[in-house]
């Protein structure tokens, strides 16, 4: 009885070995790879992935400074992407500035700034992430949107004060409980796009298409 227990567990044990390791390298293959530099700014230290034909900016780590800046280039190549869960720590900022380049906000890469009130440029952003800007309570107003194609998953939420963003006719996808209790009340929704009913919940725009 005792070594069938014993044989159970070490088998169980096997098992949950080969799970954690499949996750691990799952987890490696999804993050982009490339040249890892550091670079510091005046104020600010950013990571960057230096890949083939472009450039993913990774994490930032800020002192004090009110106005992060995504560059549009970096060791002569376009930076493309903001990576999930892009990291402002010690003081967040109030202003971020995208690059003329990026076309990805990565998953949570902004989440919870609660000091965050403008984004500007980022002409070119064609993808929100997952919870992008979730809970970034103050954020009043965002410049890009009209190159948006895809608003994923929680994109808004509980963005209290953001009132309105400037999609055109290549948005396709906005997701489930993309602005659910934000402040969104203008909105351009074309015919061809897809949209989760839950999109908007608990939001004035909901309110306003009964």
């Amino acid at each position: 009885m005792k070594k069938r227990i014993l044989i159970i567990g070490i088998v169980l044990a096997a098992l949950v070995l080969c799970g954690g390791l499949f996750l691990y390298i799952t987890g490696i293959s999804k993050r982009p790879t490339g040249e890892l530099v550091v670079e510091k700014w005046p104020g600010q230290d950013n990571a960057f992935m230096i890949c083939d034909d472009h450039v993913v900016v990774l994490y930032c780590r800020n002192d004090e400074v009110e106005t992060l800046v995504i560059p549009d280039t970096f060791w002569g190549k376009p930076v493309t992407e903001v990576n999930q869960y892009y990291c402002s720590m010690y003081e967040e900022p109030t202003v971020i500035v995208l690059g003329k380049n990026v076309e990805v906000i990565g998953e949570g890469a902004f989440y919870s700034y609660e000091s965050l009130k403008l984004v500007r440029g980022g002409e070119n952003v064609r993808i929100i992430g997952e919870s992008a800007f979730e809970y970034c309570i103050c954020l009043e107003r965002v410049e890009f949107g009209a190159n948006v194609e895809r608003i994923e998953r929680r994109a808004f939420s509980f963005c209290d004060v953001f009132s309105e963003i400037n999609t055109s006719d290549k948005l396709s996808y906005v997701g489930e409980l993309a602005f659910e209790n934000s402040g969104i009340k203008e909105i351009y929704l074309p015919d061809t796009v897809s949209v989760a009913p839950d999109a908007f919940e608990g939001t004035m725009w909901e309110q306003m298409q009964e």
